[in-house]
């Protein structure tokens, strides 16, 4: 896994964003892996599944891509996964190779649609509320 590649930067910024401004407890890890399910969205052969130790990328029911879990609030290294896994699952998949990279990270596209969380359940950061 490339910590330091800029897909995963954005996405640990999202998840330490996310952890810091839901209401109710949320982990880097109660964010990344709802995203990360999304993919089979787009394309139904991608499934990713979370055994005790780590996560399996999977196309067409074969394994291409297995990943170390971290502790559920290491937004770093949850942001270095959700890259590994979806450069992986770029490469294996033809209906998520067609994508721009733009549509599938924070801000925009398919992120933005699982980790955005309604204003009700926002904290305002001006006043704690």
């Amino acid at each position: 896994m490339a910590a330091n590649d800029e897909t995963g930067r954005l996405f640990a910024r999202a998840y330490s964003q996310v952890m810091e401004y839901y209401i109710e407890p949320m982990s880097a890890r109660d964010a990344a892996l709802p995203a990360l399910q999304r993919l089979t969205t787009i394309d139904p052969d991608i499934t990713l599944t979370t055994t005790a130790d780590d996560i399996e990328l999977s196309d067409a029911r074969v394994v291409v891509e297995r990943v170390s879990l971290s502790p559920e609030r290491d937004t770093r290294a949850w942001g270095a996964i959700t890259s590994t896994l979806l450069h992986s699952a770029k490469a294996h998949s033809a209906k998520l190779a067609q994508l721009s990279d733009d549509s599938i990270e924070p801000g925009a596209g398919l992120a933005t649609q699982q980790l955005a969380v309604p204003e009700r359940q926002l904290v305002n950061p001006c006043c704690g509320n």
